[in-house]
């Protein structure tokens, strides 16, 4: 019974890690598209960077319970996220619409 339930704890650390990892990389995602209509990018940029990053440390921090295998398997749950969104949102392809924007700015 016990090994059942290792397991199941496992699962609910995985799935916790993966909601993090959604937080992290659909956060990211949503940055870099409003970088361009942003009147101050840099700082929606930093603020955005360090806001991910303290709840997703947080998150991670509070999930593992200073256990090792926890803080692996948050972490395997946290990049799956980055996988999966990858996977959504479409590989990065060297497109030429942001360059064209700034070619017009530059000309």
């Amino acid at each position: 019974m016990t090994n059942f339930m290792n397991w199941l704890w496992w699962m609910v650390i995985f799935g916790a890690g993966f909601g993090i990892g959604v937080f992290f990389f659909g956060g990211l995602w949503l940055t870099v598209n409003r970088l361009t209509a942003a009147a101050h990018p840099g700082a929606l940029f930093l603020v955005s960077f360090y806001v991910r990053i303290l709840v997703s440390m947080a998150g991670i921090y509070l999930l593992t319970g200073q256990h090792f295998e926890n803080a692996l398997i948050s972490m395997a749950g946290f990049l799956a996220a980055r996988i999966v969104i990858v996977r959504l949102k479409g590989k990065a392809k060297q497109r030429q619409e942001p360059f064209q924007q700034w070619e017009k700015v530059a000309h």
